[in-house]
């Protein structure tokens, strides 16, 4: 399951929030998506996208949290698992 993030003001954003939120223990599982349907094909979600769109795929919760309070400066928001 992935955390998602979206909303983005632009794809520039997108890739700074990632590299820096990939620091975290996360591992290698960041994709950054320029449509939802794009997004969709990796881990589909109910509900409507906005992009550019940042799925990290994980296999545990830590840190979750710290990517949630970090995606704001990087103007996204994080939209659920």
């Amino acid at each position: 399951m992935s955390l998602i993030f979206h909303r983005f003001p632009h794809v520039t954003a997108a890739a700074a929030f990632a590299v820096s939120a990939a620091g975290m223990e996360h591992g290698p599982g960041w994709s950054i998506h320029s449509s939802q349907e794009s997004s969709n094909l990796c881990d589909p979600f109910p509900f409507e996208l906005v992009p550019p769109i940042v799925l990290v795929d994980r296999d545990e919760d830590e840190g979750d949290a710290q990517a949630e309070r970090l995606v704001p400066l990087f103007g996204g928001e994080f939209a659920g698992t």
